[in-house]
């Protein structure tokens, strides 16, 4: 189907078309190991929305990569911008016009995100994009660090900057560990995911509950405040007040049981690994260790992106039909806690 084309702003612009050239790394370290192919539709695409200008945009939501191209959408013979175009077109297009259950669900997301709101006008509001622009070698397959690497490097965390007033959502296990360690970011299940529509609607209404407030008024309504924190990479702190790592012990977290039936998961070892003591995710992750056994079986990223899931921040009280789990704070340090009444 032929559509006019359009473009996403022009900021947009400047930083995915090297993307398209194609991007240096297609010859150099992503040779192999991401599909470029414009005959068959592979180029870096899946990103859409901004329609309107960049301060105008709330939301960003943030995906693994691409997956395999629909037919009828070949990329050979344009120049990098006219595939730069042709993919932001598509890509909106499958938004408006769904063919499958992620622009269902992506539709949905929207109209949580912006209640009583044209499909235009949560577009103008909202930039998606992948954390990674080119296809897995083998759709939803593995995708070397070294290319997740690069591609933050080059076009993601450039992408992010130019919205620095807009939540950040992470949809799905890759993109939230490809984001694990930005400040703020919050996430959900992807709209494609394998699971109840009950189960990815209540993470996604999570996910977004605050973005109708300011920054501000939504710390206020957690009763504390928070300091701006910039884009960048979080450093990991390895001494807190409970004590370093190599002074904790299974007795440091609370054991309590976790309502979750997987008793050997990694959320169970991390919820009885909490206490009222604030602690880094790395001395959270050495005491669900100790409590489960096997070193090295729960990970500091598995920590925050667990409690950063439950969007149990702040001072969040207990959610409905959850009572059983303990609130979680995250403070103004980048520390977790439990209350102590929790």
């Amino acid at each position: 189907m032929l559509l006019p084309l359009i473009q996403p702003p022009q900021e947009l612009v400047d930083i995915l078309l090297p993307a398209l050239g194609p991007c240096p790394a297609i010859a150099g370290e992503c040779k192999g190991h991401v599909r470029w192919d414009p005959k068959s539709g592979h180029v870096p695409r899946g990103y859409r929305g901004a329609t309107g200008r960049l301060d105008e945009v709330n939301l960003v939501l943030v995906c693994a990569e691409p997956g395999d191209a629909y037919a009828g959408e070949p990329y050979d013979g344009l120049t990098p911008l006219d595939k730069l175009r042709s993919a932001y077109t598509h890509s909106c297009w499958h938004i408006e016009e769904p063919r499958d259950r992620f622009g269902q669900n992506m539709q949905e997301i929207l109209k949580i995100a912006f209640p009583g709101h044209s499909l235009e006008q949560q577009l103008r509001r909202t930039w998606i994009t992948n954390a990674v622009l080119c296809s897995a070698p083998k759709e939803c397959g593995t995708v070397s660090s070294a290319v997740e690497q690069e591609c933050r490097r080059r076009y993601l965390l450039a992408q992010l900057r130019l919205f620095p007033n807009a939540s950040i959502v992470a949809l799905g296990g890759k993109a939230e560990q490809r984001l694990r360690d930005l400040p703020g970011v919050k996430v959900a299940y992807h709209p494609a995911a394998r699971l109840s529509h009950r189960e990815m609607r209540e993470s996604w209404v999570r996910a977004l509950e605050d973005l109708g407030q300011s920054k501000l008024e939504a710390n206020d309504a957690r009763g504390t405040s928070q300091p701006s924190v910039p884009l960048e990479p979080q450093s990991p702190v390895t001494q807190a007040s409970g004590g370093s790592p190599a002074s904790l012990c299974a007795e440091d977290g609370w054991n309590r049981t976790y309502s979750n039936p997987r008793l050997t998961a990694q959320t169970e070892f991390i919820e009885r690994a909490l206490s009222d003591v604030r602690r880094t995710a790395e001395e959270i992750a050495t005491i669900a260790n100790l409590i489960c056994g096997e070193p090295g079986y729960v990970e500091a990223g598995r920590v925050t992106g667990h409690l950063m899931y439950h969007h149990l921040t702040l001072g969040a009280s207990r959610r409905k039909g959850k009572k059983s789990r303990m609130p979680q704070l995250i403070h103004s340090d980048g520390r977790w806690s439990v209350p102590a009444n929790g």
